[in-house]
């Protein structure tokens, strides 16, 4: 009963996307995934659902890093354009189950930040060095700049 309670838990929270807004699907394992809303420990201390870290719109999330520090500000500015959320959250800072099948998500990637869109589906995933070039490309799929 419990490897099938389990494996429910784990089907409710892998909802993904295989056409439309994100880019690498099918070759990068969180493209298109839907996140889901752990309790996450923030810098202050406190104790919150992540999508009240994240807003309601746009967010830039750093696994282990901050990407307001790692990524030039002419890579992040379309995005503060458009009003998008930058979070710095620790590997450990995740609390229950939600946040374990996350960061197993997240892990998946070769990336260690991601842009999420507003429905909270994974966009793209991508590391300092790819940084420029995978937010260029979505931000020219939103029409928000030509990519380059």
């Amino acid at each position: 009963r419990e490897a099938f309670m389990d494996g429910i838990f784990k089907a409710m929270l892998d909802r993904y996307f295989t056409e439309g807004a994100a880019l690498d699907l099918g070759t990068d394992p969180v493209a298109g995934r839907m996140l889901t809303q752990p309790e996450v420990v923030g810098v202050d201390g406190n104790t919150q659902l992540l999508d009240e870290f994240l807003g309601r719109g746009f967010a830039l999330i750093g696994v282990d890093c901050d990407p307001a520090v790692e990524l030039d500000n002419a890579v992040l500015a379309p995005w503060r354009k458009l009003g998008a959320r930058v979070v710095a959250l620790g590997v450990h800072e995740t609390l229950g189950a939600h946040g374990s099948w996350l960061m197993d998500l997240l892990s998946r990637s070769e990336g260690n930040m991601f842009l999420v869109r507003p429905d909270r589906f994974c966009m793209a995933s991508f590391t300092l060095e790819t940084a420029a070039e995978k937010l260029g490309r979505a931000a020219s799929m939103l029409g928000l700049a030509r990519a380059g």
